[in-house]
């Protein structure tokens, strides 16, 4: 006789979201926000102040993660501290002077 399937709880995704890189970890957090339903400027009646202060706060709120979010990034991958500071300050071989590259133009 087969066993019942455990059922997955949040605790079993939370266990699971700990053991990804950072990197991951991030990717995951834009993928599920990516997934909230997106405020548009046809949702909102301009003329209604209670209507349009609820648009503003929720467009600043997704401001706000996505600025946090690229904070991280470039945390992680090395390139500011947690205070924001700049860790490198090296151009990348293809902006250097000498270069080959060319940015067309």
């Amino acid at each position: 006789m087969a066993q019942p399937e455990e059922k997955i709880t949040l605790a079993h995704v939370l266990r699971l979201v700990d053991q990804l890189s950072p990197e991951d970890q991030l990717e995951l957090r834009l993928e599920l926000d990516s997934r909230e339903p997106n405020v548009t400027w046809s949702d909102v009646s301009l003329e209604d102040p209670a209507r349009r202060a609820v648009f503003f706060k929720q467009l600043l709120a997704k401001a706000g993660k996505r600025a946090k979010y690229a904070f991280e990034k470039l945390q992680s991958q090395g390139i500011l501290d947690e205070k924001g500071n700049l860790l490198k300050s090296e151009l990348p071989a293809d902006m250097q002077p000498g270069s080959n590259c060319d940015v067309g133009g």
